[in-house]
């Protein structure tokens, strides 16, 4: 994301997967995390100074952490709670 921050990492906790729908609605199954990095804001990085194995800096990374039955629309870059169904 450092290098392409028009790109969208996704990063999945054991036991953990996704869900796609339309081509970019994800929704988060299993017992883990699934992590979304978006380097739309990205204002920082040293990826072009830094050799491989040496530390990376990146400001401005925005990180979504998503639990079981949350949404993200990668379109959009939108994050979305599970719908409450009212009984």
């Amino acid at each position: 994301i450092a290098a392409n921050p028009d790109s969208i990492g996704i990063g999945l906790g054991e036991d953990t997967g996704v869900v796609i729908t339309g081509g970019d609605h994800l929704e988060t199954i299993g017992s883990g995390q699934v992590i979304i990095f978006d380097g739309h804001e990205l204002q920082h990085t040293n990826i072009a100074d830094v050799d491989e194995g040496e530390a990376l800096s990146i400001e401005h990374m925005v990180v979504h952490i998503i639990a079981k039955g949350y949404h993200y629309n990668v379109r959009e870059r939108a994050f979305f709670a599970p719908l409450k169904v009212e009984s």
